[in-house]
């Protein structure tokens, strides 16, 4: 007997062991895409942070004298003076936007509907020692 093709039991046991190949890789894909997702969150707050000292540094003497120039909430504690600044008003100067013609410039990338353009940055400023540093608080978003 001259047989061609597969039967029905070849095939069916194809299906079952892709269908448990496919069972096993998916849940690691998805992991391992939600950890990148929020590895280039985490990257990106870095370089916001390290964009907005380069900011307070280039704009030191503004920042201590109060200027109105610069679009600061300012309150002191000591030596340190503090200059809380939205993420939105560093766009044109610092900030590349993610997306110029979207209402969201700077997106957060573990979650689309959240902008980060509502963010505020806190630049702290040592007067003794003029040093310039600043930070991130994701609380302090207006979501």
């Amino acid at each position: 007997m001259n047989k061609k093709g597969f039967t029905i039991v070849e095939i069916l046991a194809v299906l079952v062991i892709l269908s448990l190949i496919f069972l096993v890789v998916t849940p690691i894909v998805s992991s391992s895409s939600q950890k990148a997702r929020e590895k280039t969150f985490q990257t990106k707050i870095a370089t916001l942070e390290a964009m907005t000292t380069t900011y307070g540094q280039d704009n030191y003497g503004l920042i201590v004298a109060k200027s109105n120039t610069i679009p600061c909430t300012y309150s002191e504690s000591g030596t340190d003076q503090f200059c809380k600044i939205k993420l939105k008003s560093l766009i044109p100067d610092y900030i590349v936007p993610d997306n110029e013609d979207g209402p969201i410039q700077i997106e957060d990338p573990r979650n689309k509907e959240l902008s980060l353009d509502d963010c505020t940055m806190t630049i702290k400023i040592d007067k003794k020692a003029r040093k310039v540093t600043t930070t991130f608080d994701e609380n302090e978003c207006n979501k």
